[in-house]
């Protein structure tokens, strides 16, 4: 004969309920991650081709074309292979941004992980077929970026990479700005062909 537990002593039931209870969370994280609750958010850049619209936070950017050709440089007037890239480009904040700052979110990528920036100084905006130095909000224009290649490049495709912008609280003071650098993850990568100078 089975000695029964002291009075007030539940702790044989209270496991058998533990056990149970493990058990059916167990078999709840099991199911949820095998249909991909458990799995964290992608940060994956989208991906596409010239004629569709990215959103990378402060902008949306559309890649219309690429082509090679010369451009002249410098006081001298001599003249450098250059691959341009033209974009149609909205601002979607309050305030206008200067086409350059634009530029820090928009990146060549030759090949995979690595990443070259535009020239500043060849690179021009275009508003109504007059040029601007500044994007306007929700005022689409016309940005062509522009970047140095060797005189023997005759690139075919280019991959331009966009990186997504965020805002973000000042640490000096309260005010919040845009940023996009070095450290943000890549929200876009468009490929497209190149036409060659002349082409």
């Amino acid at each position: 004969m089975s000695a029964s537990p002291p009075p007030g002593d539940r702790s044989g039931p209270r496991l058998r309920v533990t056990a149970v209870t493990l058990g059916a969370v167990g078999l709840l994280i099991a199911v949820t991650a095998a249909f991909g609750g458990l799995r964290g958010r992608s940060h994956a850049p989208a991906k596409g081709g010239a004629g569709r619209s990215f959103d990378q936070g402060l902008f949306t950017v559309e890649v219309i074309d690429a082509r090679t050709g010369h451009e002249k440089t410098g006081l001298a007037g001599g003249r450098t292979k250059v691959l341009a890239v033209r974009m149609r480009v909205t601002l979607k904040d309050d305030r206008s941004h200067a086409v350059s700052e634009f530029l820090e979110g928009v990146m060549a990528e030759p090949k995979p992980g690595s990443y070259v920036a535009a020239d500043n100084e060849l690179t021009t905006g275009l508003i109504g077929g007059q040029k601007t130095s500044e994007l306007h909000p929700r005022l689409p224009a016309e940005v062509r970026a522009v970047w140095k290649i060797p005189e023997t490049a005759t690139p075919s495709t280019v991959t331009v990479a966009l990186r997504q912008w965020e805002h973000k609280q000042g640490f000096i003071n309260a005010e919040y700005y845009w940023y996009a650098g070095k450290g943000s993850r890549y929200s876009a990568k468009i490929g497209t062909s190149v036409r060659a100078e002349g082409s």
